[in-house]
């Protein structure tokens, strides 16, 4: 299994959590650091992990590789209440999960069941992909952006 970590753009190392996290595994070289793009590194790996839904995650479902997230409950509470719902969709298929016993069901489903993840997660990713597809006119932006300052 060769595992690469991504660092998020701009984020020093030393302020990295996840980095911090797999620095053991880093240091015994078993996961390796990647600078390069996404777009680069994406259509050369197997599956993809997220600690967020994110515009990795978005490009990596676009791309076709299968991916999943080890959300938490921050960014949880912080979406709109159709965001919670598209999560609980996703957690429902195990594209999403915020424990490490879900974590590893949804890998080891990936590995062994690629098909019946895709399969089962289909519906739940396309709802995602079409709430953040969804195009909105400037005056329609504006309107929106006004009713959450007031």
């Amino acid at each position: 299994l060769k595992i690469l970590y991504k660092p998020f753009p701009g984020v020093e190392l030393s302020n990295d959590i996840t980095f911090k996290l797999l620095s053991k595994y880093i240091d015994q070289g078993r996961v390796k650091i990647s600078e390069d793009s996404p777009i680069k590194i994406m259509p050369k790996i197997d599956i993809a992990l997220f600690d967020m839904i994110s515009t990795g995650f978005s490009e990596a479902i676009e791309i076709g590789v299968p991916s999943f997230v080890y959300g938490n409950s921050w960014n949880y509470e912080q979406a709109s209440d159709e965001g919670k719902i598209i999560n609980d969709e996703l957690e429902k298929c195990g594209v999403i999960f915020y424990d490490t016993e879900s974590g590893i069901k949804s890998f080891e489903r990936i590995v062994n069941d690629l098909q019946g993840f895709q399969r089962t997660s289909k519906k739940a990713i396309r709802r995602y992909q079409e709430a953040i597809a969804y195009p909105v006119s400037k005056d329609e932006f504006l309107n929106n952006l006004n009713s959450k300052i007031s």
